[in-house]
């Protein structure tokens, strides 16, 4: 039986119930804190102190096996997801036909989403150190804000389209990279 109760609280730690550090930097401590009750829907904790609490995932190995099958998916997905980003804008880029302003917008939409996967690819296990870990948050916000933004402009793109008389299809796109690519940069940098 003991062996049992010592394979249990290795499956299943103890310190799932945690409390907000109010002194120094912040974060969370399990001190005070204990896990009373858990199955597959509920968790209680009891803590010996009045303050902030949570129940934080425990992603490690020891709570949901192995690591090793999400980073094989995340991985094997994302690669799948960089080479099928890499086709579409070849194509918008080859194709003669499809020069317009919204194939170009679609081009630029298409090379946001690419930076902002490959920067997730490349700074996913990039937390070692502060300094790059800093990089790759700046990078991951502001490639994300590019994709919103450039959505953003497609979208307003094809309502100017619809409700304009002229044809807006053609002509200068100074207006749509200011949106896209500028209010993001902004943004990150503030």
């Amino acid at each position: 039986l003991d062996s049992v109760e010592k394979w249990r609280k290795k499956i299943i730690p103890n310190n799932l119930c945690f409390v907000s550090r109010v002194q120094g930097t912040g974060g969370w401590s399990a001190k005070g804190c204990e896990l009373v009750f858990r199955n597959s829907t509920h968790i209680s904790c009891q803590c010996s102190h009045m303050s902030s609490s949570a129940v934080l995932m425990d992603i490690s190995k020891r709570e949901h096996g192995e690591v090793l099958p999400l980073k094989i998916i995340t991985y094997t997905t994302v690669s799948a997801s960089l080479l099928a980003l890499l086709i579409t804008f070849l194509l918008l880029a080859i194709l003669r036909k499809l020069r317009s302003n919204l194939h170009s917008i679609h081009k630029n939409l298409v090379v946001s989403i690419f930076l902002s996967e490959l920067v997730f690819l490349f700074g996913i296990n990039q937390t070692e150190n502060v300094f790059t870990c800093t990089v790759v948050a700046i990078l991951l916000h502001y490639s994300y804000m590019c994709t919103f933004a450039w959505m953003f402009v497609e979208g307003l793109h094809i309502y100017r389209m619809l409700t304009e008389v002229r044809n807006i299809n053609h002509g200068h796109m100074r207006f749509y990279y200011a949106i896209g690519w500028g209010i993001p940069a902004i943004i990150t940098s503030e």
